[in-house]
């Protein structure tokens, strides 16, 4: 049993997964299975996408970890991980009066709805989960109504896909509106 199917039991969800796909090429055969399962957790319906390769080709792209607003709040976020481009433009480009606590500011670069990061950034909860991952969230006008998270280095077992849904649901709580 893959993970996305542990998830999915723990959780009563929806698994769903297509038949391998077997592909050759020069270098050898390749496989193809995209995966996901969509998962309720306390209200919200989060939706977790794998496509997996193998054979000649062991890669696979990352997990996509979706949770699904129930309307459009007409708000934007980016959360990347900091690299020492984004650091210096972060000084010209981030929202005024944005206290970023240090240790985050270090991993992280913060865009998009200057209010929504205040609030954000001095949750302690939401910037304890934060600290020492390598994460990219996000929230635009391209998909309104979908925050996304992609783990860069995948998901370990179920108390960091805990942590994650601990992420998202912080967030969400602010896009709402609701300062909990």
């Amino acid at each position: 049993m893959n993970f996305i199917e542990q998830l999915v039991e723990k959780y009563n969800g929806e698994y769903s997964a297509e038949l391998t796909k077997v592909f050759y090429s020069p270098i050898g055969k390749i496989t193809y299975q995209p995966k996901q399962g969509v998962i309720e957790v306390d209200g919200s319906k989060i939706k977790i996408s794998l496509n997996e390769s193998g054979g000649a080709m062991r890669s696979t792209e990352p997990v996509r970890i979706v949770l699904f607003l129930d309307k459009n709040y007409k708000k934007e976020i980016d959360i990347s991980r900091s690299i020492n481009f984004n650091y210096i433009t972060d000084l010209f480009f981030q929202p005024k009066g944005l206290k970023i606590p240090k240790r985050l500011k270090r991993q992280f670069s913060f865009r998009g709805d200057s209010e929504l990061l205040k609030n954000i950034v001095t949750d302690k909860q939401f910037c304890d989960a934060l600290v020492d991952e390598n994460f990219y969230v996000i929230l635009d006008d391209k998909f309104p109504m979908s925050l996304m998270l992609t783990p860069a280095n995948g998901i370990y077992n179920l108390e960091h896909f805990e942590k994650i849904i601990l992420i998202l649901k912080r967030i969400e709580l602010y896009i709402k509106g609701k300062n909990t």
